[in-house]
């Protein structure tokens, strides 16, 4: 072969290692007359992002499954944070907690970001330890949040919470990232965002039901008085005292109860009623996770700019909290807009098999956000729901399982995307069905929709065992009728609350 040809190879090889147009599987290799090679460099398109992990790593072609095995361990630590911070924010408070927690974040993300460029291992583990910090305080964050609103709007602050926060965040850091275009920076900035999180936490009122579950009454009484001058009321020591008096009563009701009555995961199974209803929303937990984190992390495949689509992704959940708000509480109840949500994302992900199919990446884009906007509502209703149906004495234990679930189903979204890189429509079709499937079974779950939350799993079963929802979802709305009509609507007008019968 003459020089000539010889360096027209070479240039048609290297065209093929750095053309980012063509296809992952083609950039991968050079091609001659005789042989393929592997790349043993790469050029990247630093048009909208100057450096990242993938770049400094060339985490593509064969290398490809570090990036999700890096997803993996952040969702590990999306598992571990709240568990641990959980057992903490009991011990010594959930606004201490948040502000260890910060700090925590703060320290790891920092060093992640000093450290993280000598090998992607190093990376993962200073990530995953991030987000442990960062997962206790969003949890804690929570908590502190639902006990400190009354049960008149409880309801609507946890899906408010559950739908917008982690979006909203997502969508600052999107456009931080835009700006600074070099994930080491991006970094820091989240380093010390956790910061401001954790003095935040210094302005709120560690929440009164914690103080008095550690018998630290005056300090409740601080926290409950100021809580009552924001909204103009104040609370007097007849009123403290007969409360106080009253909860001490109800405290060692619920610890003989509780020493009477201790559940386990077993009882969650122990009569047919509840395993049916128990196994139906484990499942459905689980298809949520996937489909939840699926929809998550398609994001990247997506054609058009990383940046927009990132943000009209994380932007769905605004609508799917407002629609869920003036929904929940309406006929459909909160079965018949748990089954919506989860069809609406299983015909999302069908949609996108067919834009794959026949090339259209408009209506791929289009069906992802639907399917994020009916995921992250599926995902809010779903956890009202949970915590409403199951009785008082395997809530904790009910909650925690579906929960456990619903991060094995996440856990398992990054293998997915992998599959995608060798079958490219199975993961969509995949999701597809066990969304549908999902919604199917929710019609056999029992409404709650009206009904007070059951103490014992005899009073569950004498509920929702012989009734069903079309009957529940009737009576609530006659009820709710009956009230609008005699001007005695639940948004009436406001009246000075008995602070003894209300709730904290």
């Amino acid at each position: 072969m003459d020089e000539q040809s010889e360096a027209k190879n070479a240039h048609e090889r290297s065209e093929l290692c750095s053309n980012s147009s063509l296809e992952i599987d083609s950039q991968c290799f050079e091609i001659n007359k005789t042989q393929e090679e592997a790349c043993q460099e790469f050029v990247f398109d630093l048009d909208l992002i100057y450096d990242t992990i993938s770049i400094e790593n060339n985490l593509v072609c064969n290398r490809k499954w570090v990036n999700k095995f890096i997803t993996t361990l952040t969702m590990i630590g999306l598992v571990i944070g709240p568990t641990f911070s959980g057992s903490v924010s009991d011990k010594i408070g959930r606004t201490l907690c948040i502000i260890i927690f910060s700090f925590i974040t703060f320290g790891f993300a920092l060093t992640c970001g000093c450290l993280g460029t000598y090998h992607w291992g190093v990376f993962a583990v200073f990530r995953t330890l991030s987000v442990i910090g960062s997962a206790g305080v969003g949890v804690t964050y929570f908590v502190l949040v639902m006990e400190t609103i009354g049960p008149k709007y409880r309801p609507i602050c946890g899906l408010l919470y559950i739908s917008t926060t982690i979006g909203l965040g997502t969508i600052m850091l999107t456009f931080v990232v835009a700006f600074l275009k070099n994930w080491k920076y991006a970094q820091f900035f989240m380093a010390f965002t956790a910061i401001f999180v954790g003095f935040a936490a210094r302005i709120c009122n560690e929440t009164p039901r914690w103080l008095y579950s550690v018998k630290k009454n005056e300090e409740a009484r601080e926290a409950l008085q100021r809580m009552a001058k924001w909204q103009g009321y104040r609370i007097d020591s007849a009123q403290f005292e007969a409360f106080e008096k009253n909860m001490k009563e109800d405290d060692k009701r619920s610890a003989e109860e509780s020493e009477q009555n201790k559940k386990n995961i077993k009882d969650l199974i122990a009569s047919p009623f509840i395993r049916k209803v128990t196994i139906i929303l484990m499942l459905n937990q689980f298809v949520r996770g996937i489909i939840n984190y699926g929809f998550l992390f398609n994001i990247g495949s997506l054609k058009g700019n990383i940046f927009t689509n990132n943000i009209f992704n994380n932007l769905m959940g605004i609508p799917a909290f407002a629609i869920c708000a003036c929904l929940i509480n309406t006929r459909l109840g909160r079965i018949g807009n748990f089954i919506w949500t989860l069809y609406l994302a299983g015909l999302s992900s069908f949609l996108i098999f067919f834009g794959h199919l026949f090339e259209l990446p408009l209506l791929v884009n289009i069906s992802s956000y639907v399917g994020m906007f009916a995921s992250t509502a599926a995902t809010s209703v779903g956890y009202v729901y949970t915590a409403e149906v199951y009785p008082t004495d395997v809530r904790n234990v009910g909650v925690g399982c579906c929960s456990s679930f619903a991060m094995f189903g996440a856990l398992l979204s990054p293998s997915l995307a992998i599959l995608e890189d060798y079958v490219w429509w199975f993961p969509s079709l995949f999701n597809g069905v066990i969304a549908v499937i999902a919604g199917s079974l929710s019609f056999m779950l029992p409404e709650t929709i009206g009904n007070p939350m059951t103490a014992t799993t005899e009073e569950f079963t004498a509920l929702y065992g012989k009734r069903s929802s079309k009957e529940i979802v009737e009576k609530y709305t006659k009820k709710e009728e009956s009230k609008s009509k005699n001007g005695r609507h639940a948004n009436g007008s406001l009246e000075n609350p008995s602070f003894k019968d209300s709730e904290f």
